[in-house]
């Protein structure tokens, strides 16, 4: 930073005070206005030009609880002053702009920290401003000395305990990204969204990875992500992977109420499955890999032996060439659609449950894609889409399930359906 000031010029002086208590300290914190130990009447007098020519802000703590950090943009000048003129200021901080900053700033003090220096040039910490192609995720999912720890909306990466602190892991890399989340373009396309703050936290190598992994352009941050850690807020809805667990939990558990075996095996309460989200690639093989597990959680996870508690056969007679029956094992989908079938239960309207089998048997249809086929690598931004668009109708397919089951008269007094799984308040991106 250069030191170029009139001392005789207390705006100056001011000004160069409040930079350099803002690039002095590694937290880029704000200024505290009761340390200039002055009047309210000689605040105003001083203050005012510096926020009006926007060379300073005035933080009174309005979007964010602690004026020391500056989490979001300033407030317009006149709250600004207004807030001088009336508001208490003991906890109140002044903090040096961006039209001030780029003429003092020693870029050469940040070289390989592209993020600091977006700090030290004035920009707000705790606003997701910063977009990332999701391959950025790709080295820490799959580098198994970090936790890389995800929801659908959200998530962290740390070294794990075993490489914290270890010679086995150089420190460039030992690095703590203390959250990120997600956003979207106007196609629904997802990319990662981080706040500047969490990023000029990361070592200069980390920080250039990041950074040739950024993207420009438009961006709407997920509602979830943004409510969560941005507002501080539970957010509104939940994902559609939660929501396809919960039914899985709510088919054990109504199973369990009218005495039959659970008509799911397991409902993965205890450890969501890796690799049950968005994908991170829109490779072939991560899409291939998405479907496998989604079979898995679907048609082989139906229980056979609800279906025999119900009454159904097991296994039926096929002919032979030879003119010998050969008898085989019915498949869980057949025994679903018998079982969910007109004679045995009757319906105002069939179309759900025929989406329903649907859905069941176009999971399985690909899983069954040959592995480690030549164009495992492909790459296709539709895969996203044909990811998302799967999800929901083998979303809507468990949620039928739920629903028809429902129907027993064992359950007609049944209550523990969750309110927001009842209302569908569910994110499907």
């Amino acid at each position: 930073m250069t030191d170029e000031t009139d001392d005789d010029d207390p705006d100056q002086r001011l000004l160069a005070a409040v930079t350099s208590h803002y690039l002095g300290g590694r937290d880029f914190n704000g200024f505290p206005l009761r340390n200039l130990g002055l009047r309210r009447d000689e605040l105003l007098a001083l203050l005012t030009p510096l926020v009006e020519a926007e060379l300073i802000s005035l933080n009174f703590g309005v979007y964010h609880p602690n004026p020391h950090i500056k989490a979001f943009p300033p407030e317009p000048v006149a709250n600004q002053l207004q807030r001088l003129a009336e508001d208490d200021l003991h906890h109140a901080t002044t903090y040096p702009e961006s039209a001030h900053l780029e003429g003092v700033v020693d870029r050469d003090a940040y070289a390989g920290r592209p993020f600091t220096l977006r700090l030290a040039l004035g920009a707000p910490e705790l606003l997701p401003a910063c977009f990332f192609e999701l391959s950025v995720l790709e080295s820490y999912r799959n580098d198994p000395r970090y936790v890389y720890d995800t929801e659908d909306t959200s998530g962290r990466i740390v070294v794990s305990d075993d490489y914290y602190e270890s010679e086995a892991m150089r420190e460039a890399d030992q690095i703590l990204l203390e959250s990120f989340g997600f956003a979207y373009d106007e196609d629904l396309s997802r990319v990662v969204c981080v706040c500047p703050v969490y990023l000029a936290r990361l070592t200069p190598e980390h920080q250039q990875l990041w950074a040739a992994r950024e993207l420009e352009g438009e961006f709407r941050v997920h509602p979830a992500y943004f409510d969560s850690s941005i507002r501080g807020e539970f957010p509104e809805k939940v994902s559609i992977f939660d929501a396809f667990l919960e039914e899985l939990s709510q088919l054990r558990a109504m199973s369990e109420r009218i005495g039959l075996p659970p008509v799911v095996r397991r409902d993965f309460a205890d450890a969501r499955p890796h690799g049950f989200g968005f994908l991170i690639r829109p490779t072939l093989k991560e899409l291939q890999d998405f479907h496998i597990l989604l079979d898995k959680m679907m048609s082989d996870n139906l229980n056979a032996d609800f279906f025999k508690a119900a009454g159904l056969a097991m296994e039926s007679e096929h002919p032979r060439h030879d003119g010998r029956i050969e008898v085989r094992r019915r498949g869980t989908v057949a025994l679903l659609e018998e079982w969910s079938g007109p004679g045995r239960i009757r319906f105002h309207d069939r179309e759900p449950r025929d989406e329903m089998l649907a859905a069941f048997r176009e999971v399985r249809r690909l899983r069954q894609r040959p592995a480690h086929a030549a164009d495992d690598n492909r790459f296709d931004q539709e895969f996203f889409t044909e990811q998302r668009q799967l999800m929901i109708r083998a979303y809507d397919a468990v949620r039928t399930l739920r629903q028809i089951l429902a129907m027993h008269p064992g359950l007609k007094d049944y209550d523990e359906v969750p309110d927001w799984l009842y209302k569908g308040e569910i994110y499907t991106y």
